[in-house]
């Protein structure tokens, strides 16, 4: 799973250098309302009967389904339940983006000349966080979750029951809403002693529908469920005091793209990013030489046409480059020299840029895109300046 996280480069810097993110609470999000609105829009869907009605037709030969006393969960799904719980946010979430050059974000998160940072999310097993113990020295971190419990990015559903979405999409989001919030409890667990659980964190996941054109994807962390007490920071904005958990990423955030945003002075924030990439202590959870190698050839993959290409007339430091990646890709050693392979990565580009049997079109990639010496492929975005 690829995804984006908008941002400014101050905030890129501390990331990239830190291996950390802010989990915000709740509540204090852009949106002000956001978690109650959710736990709202849930409680709304699970005492809508015809909504019920047509989901449980759907599943009517699931036991599991067939066992559920809606009558029973509406008695616990109540407006008392509802006001209790929106005084009671203990969940705290790092937003991203599934677009990669969203005008939207990059005005409203990344503001001029920010940054979006790619980061993949495909091997779960990169996701070890640890977090502040809560009375303890502001250096000492321990793991936030049980090793045997992966957080992971999820997708945001938008869902709004008063809003113009149209009657056929509205029934097909609360459907798939039911199927998350219903089919994937384990078949042991009683869902009524876990309901008002459940119902509270599903409710982080629930955002109005008119921000669909986010394509928004949430890592949630809910303190009850979390192997330590985490201290819990604050930070000032426009005179709020916002709650947040300082969360790091074991080895680093899976970062592998920085694409600058449109600003008035881009080319020289370009030049000052290129610089940081290549020269600060970057971590992006590159373990090894193999795993560095295998960025290389990602990059260079970019341009199929070149990159498998076995003509002649091609330049030999291509064959020279994918021998190296071959022979090297697997190697689990931990020292290895990040400049020495970038120059070889740069002097194949450059080669490539200066054949004259190559199209413009072909050579447009590395013209574009700069391979750092982190690991890091450092681009522009496509979108023109116009704050």
């Amino acid at each position: 799973m690829i995804l984006y996280y908008y941002t400014t480069t101050q905030t890129m810097q501390f990331i990239l250098t830190n291996s950390n993110m802010f989990a915000t609470n709740m509540s204090y999000m852009n949106d002000s309302e956001e978690y109650v609105n959710g736990l709202a829009e849930l409680k709304f869907i699970l005492n809508d009967t015809e909504t019920i009605k047509k989901w449980k037709q759907k599943h009517e030969k699931e036991p599991r389904v067939a066992e559920l006393d809606f009558n029973k969960i509406k008695g616990i799904c109540t407006e008392n339940a509802l006001a209790e719980y929106k005084n009671q946010c203990d969940s705290y979430s790092i937003s991203f983006c599934t677009k990669k050059d969203l005008l939207s974000q990059w005005s409203m998160y990344a503001k001029e000349s920010g940054v979006s940072l790619t980061l993949d999310f495909s091997d779960s097993s990169l996701l070890k966080y640890k977090g502040y113990v809560s009375g303890t020295e502001k250096s000492e971190r321990d793991e936030l979750v049980e090793k045997s419990v992966v957080v992971e990015p999820k997708p945001v559903y938008y869902f709004t029951h008063s809003a113009d979405m149209g009657k056929e999409n509205q029934q097909s989001i609360a459907e798939k809403i039911l199927d998350d919030f219903f089919l994937n409890i384990p078949e042991k667990t009683d869902i009524y002693e876990c309901f008002e659980d459940q119902w509270k964190m599903f409710g982080t996941y629930i955002k109005r529908y008119d921000f669909y054109q986010e394509n928004e994807h949430r890592i949630v962390f809910n303190l009850k469920d979390l192997r330590i007490a985490p201290r819990i920071d604050y930070r000032n904005e426009k005179y709020v005091l916002k709650p947040y958990l300082d969360i790091e990423c074991e080895s680093g955030w899976p970062v592998t793209e920085v694409t600058l945003g449109p600003g008035f002075n881009q080319d020289a924030v370009f030049k000052s990013l290129r610089h940081f990439l290549d020269n600060a202590d970057i971590a992006c959870h590159i373990m090894c030489e193999g795993d560095y190698w295998k960025r290389v050839e990602q990059y260079m993959s970019n341009v199929p046409e070149i990159w498998k290409q076995t003509n002649v007339a091609f330049p030999n430091e291509i064959t020279q480059l994918k021998t190296k990646i071959k022979n090297q890709r697997e190697s689990s050693s931990f020292v290895f020299n990040k400049n020495e392979i970038h120059n070889m990565v740069q002097k194949t580009v450059g080669a490539i840029l200066n054949n004259s049997s190559l199209s413009e079109a072909e050579k447009k990639f590395f013209e574009e895109n700069y391979f750092s010496v982190s690991g890091i492929v450092l681009r522009k975005s496509n979108i023109p300046y116009i704050f």
